[in-house]
């Protein structure tokens, strides 16, 4: 494998990974957002259609993953970090949402309205386009009901807890310390700098609170992180309703 280059291969590789990267660098102005090119894709599919194995070959970006250097930063260039990261998020933000036959609001970086997502379902688990709002928190509530939510107390007023919203917007969809790539000790006020944002896979369109959503996601190794992101987050979203159903589709 070339220095310059990459190979990300496995089962969840996805045809959804390498159209949000190309998507990126064909809308925002080149350096915008530090992301991979894609010089190649190829995908294995099952006799139903579903991709079975994935390889896509792309740019390596430099750096160490904000996992790796956490513990070795300070308050100062952590706080950096997070703001940039939420400057990244606001830049994304910028990508238009393309219309599709199917009148989808909430869809896949690739255009289609399946979306694989924890929340959503997956490859296996077919569900109509999401075309407003409404649908997409019936959605959430059908895959609570269906793994036994209602069981939970105060089960019954999770609907009702789910947070709403009227736009759609791009979004990562996996935004995570291992995600983000960043250079130490460089000539600026913080002396850090991120390199890379990298792993796609779930990148989409949807509602405005969802990346934070998912960042709020990870475990107790990021815990730091997350109540940075927390604190440095740009406005307010209500997430209790969302974190009630993690417990249950987890």
């Amino acid at each position: 494998m070339h220095s310059e280059v990459i190979i990300k291969e496995g089962t969840s590789v996805w045809p959804n990974e390498e159209a949000a990267l190309n998507l990126i660098h064909s809308t925002l102005p080149p350096n915008t957002v530090p992301v991979p090119h894609v010089f190649l894709g190829t995908y294995n599919r099952g006799m139903d259609g579903v991709v079975t194995k994935g390889t896509i070959w792309m740019e390596h970006m430099p750096g160490k993953t904000l996992r790796e250097a956490w513990p070795s930063l300070d308050q100062v260039p952590r706080e950096r970090v997070c703001r940039d990261t939420w400057a990244i998020v606001e830049k994304l933000r910028e990508i238009p949402r393309p219309e599709t036959d199917d009148g989808a609001f909430y869809l896949a970086a690739d255009g289609t309205s399946k979306i694989i997502q924890t929340l959503l379902g997956d490859e296996h688990d077919t569900y109509p386009p999401m075309k407003n709002d409404e649908d997409l928190r019936a959605r959430i509530w059908e895959r609570y009901v269906k793994n036994n939510g209602l069981s939970y107390p105060e089960g019954n007023g999770v609907y009702e807890m789910l947070p709403r919203s009227e736009v759609s917007v791009f979004t990562h969809g996996d935004i995570h310390p291992r995600n983000i790539l960043l250079e130490q000790n460089v000539e600026e006020g913080s002396g850090v700098r991120i390199t890379g944002l990298i792993d796609f896979e779930s990148a989409g369109f949807y509602p405005d609170y969802w990346e934070f959503s998912e960042m709020m996601a990870c475990g107790r190794k990021d815990a730091e992180w997350m109540e940075m992101m927390d604190r440095t987050k740009p406005r307010e979203w209500d997430i209790s309703g969302v974190r009630k159903v993690r417990r249950v589709l987890f």
